[in-house]
């Protein structure tokens, strides 16, 4: 004789036991509703905008080495402009007020001494004219750019290159300062080595010579000093 079927418990099942919470898989990084991503944004913008006010500050400095080589190949070019200057005119370009025949002349690449401008054919009106074709015996000097470091010790406006600066014209070496120029005013196509006591040689078989006094802007200090004879 068949079996009835069992009578189902009304009673409810027992409570499974409870295990940890699962973790969440992502967690809301966030700051009064600003995630990271919000703010990676804001940053990458904000970098953005110093770019694009000041590329330089993202341009890796140039070391030493890159800087004295800089240096001698634009001694080397104002060099050439002046022997240049030379062979289109049949004699030396002389700053204001300086006179030739006096053996050598010592002057330098800075706006007071006029030597600058009248390589690059910006004479003053009042002036007879040394270029009177204006002509731009060193055109290849690319111009200067902006010292925007700032604090510390006085720093020079100007680096590596041509300044031209309230109708002046100058040029100054990778540290800002202003190359010096000797020329040979006798003719005798020789000049003092400026540098005797490193070079060993008295006199330097060249009409010019242009020299930079270096990082530390000492001409004492040869070992520093980039040259066009070199």
């Amino acid at each position: 004789m068949a079996q009835p079927p069992a009578a189902k418990s009304s009673a409810p099942a027992p409570a499974r036991p409870q295990g940890r919470p699962r973790k969440k898989l992502a967690r809301d990084w966030s700051f009064n509703g600003w995630t990271f991503l919000k703010w990676g944004l804001v940053l990458f913008v904000f970098l953005l905008f110093l770019a694009g006010a000041n590329p330089s500050l993202f341009r890796p400095s140039p070391g030493e080495g890159v800087r004295k080589r800089e240096a001698m190949i634009m001694a080397a070019a104002i060099a050439s402009g002046i022997e240049q200057f030379i062979t289109e005119h049949s004699r030396l370009p002389m700053p204001p007020g300086a006179t030739a025949g006096a053996g050598e002349l010592d002057t330098d690449a800075s706006a007071p001494a006029g030597l600058i401008r009248i390589l690059v054919g910006r004479e003053p009106d009042n002036a007879a004219p040394q270029n009177p074709g204006k002509l731009d015996f060193i055109e290849g000097i690319k111009p200067a750019k902006a010292n925007l470091k700032t604090g510390g010790v006085p720093k020079p406006p100007w680096l590596n290159g041509l300044v031209f600066e309230n109708d002046q014209y100058s040029v100054v070496d990778p540290w800002g300062h202003f190359y010096r120029v000797r020329l040979d005013t006798d003719g005798d196509q020789h000049v003092t080595d400026p540098a005797a006591s490193a070079d060993g040689r008295p006199k330097l078989p060249h009409r010019v010579i242009v020299w930079s006094p270096g990082k530390d802007g000492k001409e004492e200090t040869w070992e520093d000093n980039p040259r066009s004879w070199e």
